[in-house]
């Protein structure tokens, strides 16, 4: 008698994921790329202000920590307010894959002990790269959050 209803509930439980599996692959993808370079990466980058030992000391919590997580809590709440691209537009795996281009954005900044050319040098390309990171991580990760019950 109770092998009809796992049954049941084993077909609704595939049922709700063959409606939600792009939005399940599109989250992961957010996460994936995110936890590749944060923080094991960006904890890495260095200043290029070396004289100055007080900046030295809190360059990686305001730049990398403090930067990340303000983005991000932002990036997250700007889906009640706008939310595009649709969840069945072409666009929107397109803005998930593009945040692949982060990866090599964060590697090529003054990463120490890097064998890799530093193109991003200054503080401030860091700083700019970290926040539309941060920023399209928290964004797109609430728009799948949001997408996928519908």
């Amino acid at each position: 008698m109770r092998e009809p209803e796992e049954n049941q509930e084993r077909s609704s439980v595939l049922n709700v994921f063959k409606k939600i599996w792009p939005m399940a692959a599109c989250i992961t993808c957010v996460f994936a790329v995110t936890l590749s370079v944060f923080p094991v990466i960006t904890v890495r980058v260095r200043t290029v202000y070396t004289h100055s030992a007080a900046w030295d000391k809190v360059f990686t919590c305001v730049c990398c920590f403090i930067v990340f997580n303000a983005m991000d809590l932002v990036g997250r709440s700007a889906p009640s307010l706008v939310q595009w691209p649709a969840k069945d537009s072409a666009l929107f795996p397109a803005a998930v894959a593009s945040r692949l281009v982060f990866i090599p954005l964060l590697m090529l900044c003054n990463v120490q002990n890097s064998k890799l050319t530093v193109l991003f040098s200054h503080d401030g390309a860091f700083v700019t790269i970290v926040a539309l990171f941060a920023f399209s991580n928290g964004y797109l990760a609430s728009l799948c959050m949001a997408y996928a019950p519908q």
